[in-house]
C-alpha cells in the first residue's frame, strides 16, 4: 500500500488533485515522515501536538481523517488539548493585538478571567506547552507561542524536538489546504 493511501483512502478527492499536481505529494510525505519519525520528539509529545493541531485547524474532514488514522488520544491528552485550544482561542488574538499597539490597561491572564496554569489540573505540563505551541503556530499567536516555547525549553526540550513538532503542524496545515483545494478540482 502506498504511503499516500492513508490520505487518499480517507479523502478520495485528493487522488484527482495529486494526479493533476503530483508535486503535492512532497507535503504528504513530510507529514507522514514527521508523524512516523523515531527520534527527538517523544510519541506522547507527538500525540499532544497532533491532536492540538487537529483541534486548532477546526476542520471536520481533518478531524474525521485523524480519528480514522490514529488511536484516540488518552483522556489526559484529549482534555489538555481541548483546554489548550480553547485557552489559546482567547489569548492568541488578545495578546497579539496588544503587542501591535500596547495599552495602558489590562494585559494579563487575570484580566481575561483565566485561571493560572497551576490551577488547570494538567499533569503533563510539557505536553500542554507543546499543544499551546501547536495551536499558537496555527493561530499566528506569536506572543503566546514565544511564552510556551520558553516553557518547553525550561522543561529541557531540545530545539530539534520543537522543530519536529513544528514540522508536524506545518504538515497538517498543508494537508488541510490540500483537502480544501481538492474540493475545487
Amino acid at each position: 500500500m502506498s504511503r499516500i493511501s492513508i490520505y487518499t483512502d480517507s479523502i478520495p478527492q485528493l487522488s484527482k488533485l495529486l494526479a493533476r499536481i503530483p508535486e503535492l505529494e512532497d507535503q504528504l510525505n513530510l507529514l507522514t515522515e514527521t508523524i512516523e519519525a523515531d527520534g527527538v520528539l517523544s510519541q506522547e509529545s507527538r500525540d499532544w501536538v497532533l491532536w492540538a493541531a487537529v483541534h486548532a485547524l477546526r476542520d471536520d474532514k481533518i478531524m474525521k481523517w485523524a480519528n480514522q488514522q490514529f488511536a484516540a488520544p488518552a483522556e489526559e491528552i484529549n482534555r489538555g488539548v481541548i483546554l489548550a485550544s480553547s485557552r489559546m482561542a482567547v489569548t492568541n488574538p488578545y495578546f497579539m493585538a496588544r503587542n501591535i499597539q500596547p495599552l495602558q490597561a489590562g494585559g494579563s491572564l487575570q484580566d481575561l478571567q483565566m485561571r493560572p496554569f497551576d490551577d488547570l489540573d494538567v499533569s503533563n505540563a510539557c505536553g500542554y506547552h507543546y499543544a499551546c505551541v501547536a495551536v499558537s503556530a496555527i493561530n499566528s499567536g506569536f506572543v503566546c507561542y514565544n511564552s510556551h516555547l520558553h516553557s518547553l525549553r525550561q522543561h529541557g526540550e531540545s530545539d530539534a524536538a520543537i522543530d519536529q513538532a513544528l514540522r508536524l503542524v506545518a504538515g497538517l496545515m498543508s494537508f488541510r489546504q490540500m483537502v480544501f483545494n481538492a474540493g475545487a478540482v
